[in-house]
């Protein structure tokens, strides 16, 4: 048996034949803390990251979800979030019943920016969600005080930042809780679909715990509404073993994306790591497309990556313009202006210049970096 991707094979393979030989592929119905892989897994991973509590759930956007709620965001609350992330750190605000409001974003790291929070902070402000883009955390320190000094809750979006660093402390011990997604590309994967929630405040943890179980303390001992939003005992395992895994995938991720960047060419402008990013885990290489130096459009330079075939050269991994805009210029969100508001200048220009790869991810060697950049290479040398 083969593994196409390589980041999983047979020690996920002989924990999921064991879940399958117990018999047990969920338990909440026994109890409403999970079966005995969901609570290894949450306890292995609260204690990987040094937090109190984490509350596995069946994927990312189930996460944010649950801890929104959990942290009492409701209708006429207004919730500060970058525009340029995955759709669900803002989907989730409206599920609330909430007011998405979209703070600009610092153009070099592409994370929000601390000072366009402060401007947009209102009585009906609950909570500031920072999202650590593609490995890199945001800027903890000021966006913590802001919320101190403002009675915010803080939501860390986790989700593509396992074991991302700022100053020496890991992404997602910072707010009053924190999400992961363990979807199948991120840096630890639980049967394709996942998520995670982690707090140190018992309230919050309790309050995930019963949300993500139809908020029932007991089978139907429920007092508030809730959702199915439970993770699998064969999720719980073989995240269980990735855990395991997640320091070896980790450094050959970050090896290989430091050694791609060394290598590429002038018209491909490699992301900047700022000063109190200690561990930048490139969950994706975002650089930037210099047009004036390549002699072609960024847009131009994507189509020929796709004609040349470099995105079939490695299996699940791609060439690409990351998120092609800001989240508030999608059709759903121009067709509903009364539930956001916001303008971002610097979010709007970004998406126009990324070139993203994620080839550095395990396990890609040099070797296939190296056939990575001749590639680049190739295509602007013929102009």
């Amino acid at each position: 048996m083969t593994f196409r991707l390589g980041r999983w094979g047979w020690d996920e393979l002989e924990v999921i034949k064991s879940v399958l030989q117990e018999g047990n592929l969920s338990s909440f119905y026994r109890n409403p803390y999970g079966g005995e892989w969901v609570q290894k897994f949450e306890k292995s991973f609260a204690e990987w990251l040094g937090v109190k509590h984490a509350i596995s759930v069946c994927n990312g956007t189930a996460a944010l979800h649950t801890a929104y709620l959990a942290c009492y965001i409701k209708p006429g609350d207004e919730v500060i979030v970058p525009p340029l992330t995955f759709v669900s750190t803002a989907s989730m605000v409206l599920a609330c019943g909430a007011k998405i409001v979209f703070a600009d974003v610092d153009p070099q790291t592409y994370n929000i920016n601390p000072e366009s929070v402060k401007e947009l902070i209102t009585p009906k402000t609950k909570a500031i969600v920072p999202v650590h883009l593609i490995g890199q955390p945001a800027e903890m320190d000021a966006l913590s005080d802001i919320a101190e000094d403002n009675d915010l809750i803080l939501i860390e979006d986790a989700c593509q930042a396992l074991a991302s660093e700022y100053k020496g402390r890991k992404a997602g011990t910072f707010g009053h809780a924190a999400v992961f997604s363990f979807q199948e590309t991120k840096q630890i994967s639980t049967l394709g679909e996942g998520g995670m929630i982690v707090t140190n405040d018992d309230d919050i943890a309790e309050r995930c715990r019963r949300i993500r179980n139809n908020a029932a303390k007991y089978f139907q001992d429920v007092d508030f509404f809730g959702y199915n939003y439970r993770m699998t005992e064969a999720q719980a395992a073989f995240g269980l073993v990735q855990l395991s895994k997640l320091d070896m995938f980790i450094e050959r991720e970050i090896e290989n994306a430091e050694y791609s960047i060394k290598r590429l060419p002038d018209a491909i402008i490699p992301p900047f790591v700022h000063p109190n990013t200690t561990r930048h885990t490139y969950y994706i290489v975002g650089c930037i497309f210099d047009e004036e130096e390549a002699g072609m459009s960024r847009d131009e330079f994507l189509r020929r990556v796709n004609e040349k075939g470099l995105n079939e050269l490695r299996p699940g991994r791609t060439v690409g313009g990351g998120y092609s805009e800001v989240i508030y210029h999608l059709p759903y969100f121009q067709k509903h202006k009364d539930c956001w508001e916001g303008v971002c200048p610097n979010a709007e220009e970004l998406p126009k210049k990324w070139l993203w790869y994620d080839w550095n991810r395990y396990p890609s060697t040099k070797h296939d970096m190296d056939k990575l950049v001749e590639g680049f290479n190739e295509i602007l040398e013929l102009g």
